[in-house]
Order: C-alpha cells, then sequence, then structure tokens
C-alpha cells in the first residue's frame, strides 16, 4: 500500500470514528428533541437517552456534550469532501458554512435551538484541524459521494426540530 493510501485510510477511519462519536453523543446524552434523536429511537425502537444534558448545563465539560458534535461534524465532512475534490475547495466550506449558517438563524430566532459562540469556535476548530490534514487524492471514490452526503446530512438533522 503506497504512503498516500495509507493516509487516506487512516484519515478515513478518523472522519468515520468523528462521525460515530459524535452519534454517539446525541443518542446517549443529549436531550431527544432533534430529527436525528427522532430517527434513532424509530431506529432502535426505544429511546437511547442515557443522561440528562440539562445537569451538564452549567459545567465546564458542557462543551463536550453541547459543541464537540458540531466541531467533529464539521472535521468528518471536511475531511471527506477533501476527498472528492482537491481543485474544488467549495466541498472543503460546506460543512463549516452549514453549521454556521444553522448557527445565525438560531440566533435570530428563524430555526429552533440556542445561538452558542462556543459552537460557532469548536466547529471552525474541526474545519482547521481536517485542513491541516488535507491530502490530494487522485480520483474520488463512490463511497466518498455517499459519506459526504451522510455527513452534510447529519448537521442540520442533529441540531435542529
Amino acid at each position: 500500500m503506497a504512503q498516500t493510501t495509507k493516509q487516506i485510510v487512516l484519515l478515513e477511519i478518523i472522519a468515520y470514528l468523528a462521525l460515530l462519536i459524535a452519534a454517539l453523543i446525541y443518542a446517549f446524552c443529549r436531550e431527544p428533541n432533534t430529527y436525528f434523536a427522532f430517527l434513532i429511537q424509530k431506529l432502535f425502537q426505544s429511546n437511547l437517552y442515557l443522561y440528562h444534558s440539562s445537569h451538564l448545563s452549567y459545567s465546564p465539560y458542557a462543551w463536550l456534550i453541547f459543541s464537540l458534535p458540531s466541531g467533529l461534524w464539521v472535521m468528518a465532512s471536511t475531511i471527506i469532501g477533501g476527498f472528492i475534490s482537491s481543485e474544488k475547495k467549495i466541498w472543503s466550506f460546506i460543512p463549516v458554512f452549514l453549521v454556521i449558517s444553522i448557527e445565525i438563524l438560531q440566533f435570530f430566532g428563524i430555526t429552533d435551538g440556542v445561538f452558542d459562540w462556543l459552537d460557532v469556535g469548536v466547529s471552525i476548530t474541526g474545519f482547521l484541524v481536517a485542513q491541516k490534514c488535507k491530502i490530494d487524492v487522485v480520483s474520488p471514490k463512490n463511497r466518498w459521494y455517499f459519506a459526504y452526503g451522510i455527513c452534510i446530512l447529519a448537521v442540520p438533522l442533529s441540531d435542529v426540530m
């Protein structure tokens, strides 16, 4: 396996682990009032909600439950978007733009949720981390288009209800 192929596989694993961690946080630690939680409940025919996140609202660790998932999704989406086309930078900017757009909509009360500067900061950090991981990919694989679509859908599904 060439070095670039190893790097691609490693970055794919990192992206999918980031998505899994974010999904687990939403499934087990966030309040079940988002589309994502609704879909999880329908999929498993039960509520996986184990911990009441309001206990952490004023904790220094609250960002792990309330902001980290957005940052992980942005990082994963940006990594996978970079695989689709290293020449068309738009693929990499869509995730962070989407999260910031949702936060702005929340700020103005257009959509449900609470605007949080920390969400914006963690999402930008996830984007910057992913930008540091960039590698040139010769030809995109179909699975990256599918994974990118899942990533893009996950952001609004997790933040809006």
